[in-house]
């Protein structure tokens, strides 16, 4: 009697993760500019909203900016030289074209465990927001200041 012939085994998809660098630079402060989302994990393009960019921008102890159809405000704590988390964030409750868009951002947001500035000068800084579940970190939102 011949064995019967056992299936092929399906492998997983596997998703790369984005390396945070080892040695981050802080070039800038976190507070002070308006900081205009460029990229966000998980997501090909950010919405342009025509009137308003999608912004966050950091006080000493608080965080405020726009969505892509509503307006935040928060708290955010750091720890250490690198470590960000954000507290309850408040919204407004306005209907829009990007709230899937804005519903993204705010659960990357929720995700952040830390940042790092890079770029020698105002013009060339990206902040950048990291984080994610477990050990795996992942680069969760780029953004650059905004111009004047």
């Amino acid at each position: 009697m011949v064995p019967p012939e056992e299936p092929p085994q399906v492998q997983p998809a596997v998703v790369e993760p984005v390396t945070v660098p080892e040695e981050p630079r802080s070039q800038a402060p976190l507070s002070g500019p308006e900081w205009q989302l460029r990229h966000l994990y998980g997501r090909n393009r950010v919405p342009n909203t025509m009137e308003t960019p999608i912004y966050l921008q950091f006080t000493e102890t608080e965080v405020f900016g726009f969505t892509g159809v509503n307006r935040i405000t928060g708290t955010f704590t750091l720890r250490g030289d690198e470590g960000l988390h954000f507290g309850t964030l408040a919204s407004t409750k306005m209907a829009g074209p990007n709230l899937t868009f804005e519903q993204h951002l705010h659960e990357n947001l929720a995700l952040v465990r830390g940042y790092y500035i890079t770029g020698d000068t105002y013009e060339e800084s990206t902040l950048v927001l990291f984080g994610g579940h477990g050990r795996e970190e992942i680069i969760l939102a780029e953004f650059t200041p905004a111009t004047p």
